[in-house]
């Protein structure tokens, strides 16, 4: 079952972020080169971190990739993170936990949850627990870059 789902994962990252390769940088991606910003994207499906990471790199952004909770924390704990993106089901520690863990070190530390959750009530729940935005998977590049583009205070190009 598993295989599947990265099947099908991987599917929909091909085909939605096939418009990455060769761009030219933008004056977002220089500017937000020049404010050094970085993006902990936290996923235990390895092909759906690849896809986070070439969307936020294409942006311009610094990132550090995870696969599960324990290690986005450690990295967290040793890195300046200026934006968290993660998953919510994942082995280990959780999205949920690792978000709460977060809001304790960094109460203004906005997170993104990446999921495939996708009914009112489990967004509006993620939300309670202090979410800034859920992305439903399988997400477009747009969905992503809108939302860390919300997060991080910049309008959309």
């Amino acid at each position: 079952m598993k295989f599947s789902k990265q099947k099908e994962n991987s599917q929909m990252l091909q085909e939605k972020g096939n418009g990455l390769k060769g761009r030219a940088p933008t004056d977002e991606s220089l500017m937000s080169k020049q404010k050094n910003i970085t993006i902990l994207i936290v996923d235990d499906e390895s092909s759906v971190l690849k896809i986070m990471s070439r969307i936020v790199n294409s942006m311009g952004h610094d990132f550090k990739e995870a696969s599960d909770g324990l290690e986005a924390l450690k990295i967290f704990n040793e890195c300046k993170i200026d934006l968290v993106v993660t998953d919510v089901r994942m082995p280990g520690m959780d999205g949920v936990s690792l978000l709460r863990e977060v809001k304790q070190r960094n109460p203004e530390m906005k997170v993104i949850f990446v999921t495939a959750l996708s009914a009112v009530q489990d967004t509006e729940e993620l939300k309670s627990f202090g979410a800034f935005e859920v992305v439903v998977k399988p997400f477009s590049v747009r969905e992503l870059m809108d939302s860390i583009r919300k997060a991080l205070g910049m309008t959309s190009v």
